[in-house]
């Protein structure tokens, strides 16, 4: 039985660059996510951005980075796993969900509202 954790993320880049951790490469690149919904109470529309850090490992990811074809702005469908992350700090435990690209696909226009 395979179990993964995956998600899509469809946004707007908000930044992306290239670093790197002890000579290895990583890209991070922020993506900017609108939800829109109707509030039930007033029935006004809603809207809230949330933003997410997605790291980069693979090297053709990496060199879109740095050509900047994920420049800001652009309009994207990030596939990626899910991996979470335990330590100890200060003798409480700390979790944090990285978000990993396995795939990032530049879309055109903006999605629909309907």
């Amino acid at each position: 039985m395979y179990n993964a954790a995956k998600t899509h993320l469809i946004g707007h880049i908000a930044n992306a660059e290239v670093t790197s951790t002890s000579g290895n490469p990583y890209g991070e690149i922020r993506l900017g996510v609108n939800n829109r919904w109707k509030d039930r109470e007033t029935g006004e529309q809603r809207e809230r951005a949330d933003f997410f850090s997605v790291r980069v490992f693979q090297k053709h990811l990496l060199d879109r980075i740095e050509d900047g074809l994920f420049r800001k702005g652009r309009y994207v469908l990030v596939e990626a796993s899910l991996r979470m992350n335990t330590w100890e700090k200060e003798g409480e435990t700390r979790y944090e969900t990285q978000i990993i690209a396995d795939r990032v696909h530049l879309l055109e226009g903006k999605r629909d509202d309907a």
